[in-house]
């Protein structure tokens, strides 16, 4: 435990130190007061200005923020674990007591904790509207895997920094699926089911929120490991 202790204890001197990491880690504290506070303040002046009311749509505008958290915890993790490999650390960690095995389970396990801490906070305390608590805790249990995601396939597929800040930018494109998985009908939709980033959104607004969680689990758990055996490939 003392040994997970440090590796946490490092990555918090890694991300003081990095003016990115440090954003990106108080990203989305800083969404969670921004949606609480700022989406009443949206909706009044709309209301005033055009004549059009927001309140209907906050359930859309929570699931972008919600899958915006994955996204900055995972790529805090990604670049960490891509600065590790590119000095060659991570090797190193094979022979230490924490062993490579216990380093991979920690640097998953952080950004995953985190993004669901998060993502409870905003559904229970942050959402200026009633929540259905079943299927924020389903969707929010979706999404944090989808930090281990992104941190496996910057630290698995990218060759540097610049390629990892390229592969995020590509992935940030994904932030927006909640929009589509409410506006494109039916049978379009499907043309988004190979997204990860759709499984949590659908069971946010269908109706079958057990049936979506449990297609959506499968294949989550299945690019996880995908992912982990692709980043395993690359650091051996």
């Amino acid at each position: 435990m003392k040994r997970i202790f440090f590796l946490l204890h490092a990555d918090l001197k890694n991300i003081l130190r990095d003016p990115l990491l440090f954003l990106a880690a108080a990203g989305p504290l800083l969404l969670a007061v921004l949606f609480r506070l700022g989406t009443p303040v949206a909706a009044g002046w709309l209301e005033r200005m055009f004549a059009f009311d927001l309140t209907p749509y906050y359930g859309l505008i929570q699931a972008v923020v919600l899958q915006l958290v994955p996204f900055v915890t995972g790529m805090v993790a990604g670049f960490l674990m891509l600065e590790e490999r590119d000095e060659g650390l991570i090797p190193l960690f094979a022979v230490t007591p924490l062993m490579k095995s216990g380093y991979l389970l920690t640097r998953m396990f952080t950004p995953v904790l985190l993004s669901f801490i998060y993502s409870i906070c905003i559904v229970h305390f942050a959402s200026p509207s009633p929540v259905d608590e079943a299927k924020g805790l389903a969707a929010s249990l979706l999404w944090t895997m989808e930090a281990a995601m992104l941190a496996l396939l910057l630290a698995a597929f990218a060759a540097n920094k610049v390629e990892g800040l390229a592969l995020t930018k590509g992935a940030g494109i994904l932030v927006f699926t909640p929009l589509a998985v409410q506006f494109l009908p039916r049978p379009w939709d499907v043309l988004i089911l190979v997204f990860p980033t759709f499984w949590p959104s659908k069971v946010l607004f269908a109706k079958e929120t057990p049936t979506w969680f449990a297609l959506g689990l499968m294949i989550h758990l299945g690019i996880v490991w995908r992912l982990y055996r692709s980043f395993q490939k690359r650091v051996e």
